[in-house]
């Protein structure tokens, strides 16, 4: 009989530390597979060179670093798109950014957490200007928005309303240069953000300020 008890005892201790080695196993590879990665829509609303418009960002984030429930992560990839309201086929802006995002630890019940993010990349402009004619002068609004209008300010002084007329022009040109972007949130359960968001390009120094919702997925 005490070998019977002895004998259960040995296969009781043995059976615990088998489950507990694979309760081991299985929470290191539930860890190893926690997520690091997050893609990310934001849907933008607000003001695109100087009048209302839209955009629209595409992108991927990584968790670099963590620390003190602190997070620091990579902007891997960010695409980015806006256009005014009015007139979205004459102005299009196109970035391709890379940069950080820090996030702060959690608040509210483990579910709130804020967040900033900067990112510099290339921007393209896809333009369509007009113009207005003056008897035999024409000045194109590519140059006003280029600043090179000094030669406009002699003629306009000896111009009335009725003595010019504007014309459209169908021709898209692109225009090339650096873009920046910076945001900051509020993001909720690592799904769902609400923020502001500014958009500069260096060809035009536009900045186009939004209000952002961003998806997470």
């Amino acid at each position: 009989m005490k070998k019977v008890l002895l004998l259960s005892v040995i296969a009781l201790f043995l059976g615990m530390n088998a489950n507990a080695q694979i309760g081991e196993s299985k929470s290191r590879k539930i860890e190893s597979k926690a997520r690091k990665g997050y893609g990310f829509l934001d849907l933008n609303v607000g003001g695109v060179h100087e009048v209302g418009g839209f955009g629209v960002d595409l992108g991927y984030y990584r968790t670099m670093f963590e620390k003190s429930d602190w997070e620091l992560a990579w902007d891997v990839i960010r695409f980015e798109f806006s256009a005014p309201f009015d007139s979205p086929a004459d102005y299009d802006q196109l970035s391709l950014k890379t940069g950080f995002r820090v996030f702060t630890p959690s608040f509210f019940n483990g579910k709130w957490r804020l967040f900033t993010n900067l990112d510099l990349g290339y921007t393209c402009v896809l333009a369509s200007f007009g113009g207005y004619s003056f008897g035999s002068y024409d000045f194109d609004e590519e140059d006003y928005d280029l600043g090179n209008y000094s030669d406009l300010i002699s003629w306009a002084s000896s111009f009335t309303k009725a003595d010019y007329d504007y014309y459209d022009s169908d021709d898209i040109s692109a225009y090339h240069g650096f873009g920046l972007t910076w945001g900051i949130g509020l993001q909720y359960n690592k799904r769902f953000s609400i923020g502001y968001t500014l958009q500069y390009e260096s060809k035009f120094e536009t900045k186009n300020h939004f209000g952002t919702i961003q998806f997470t997925f």
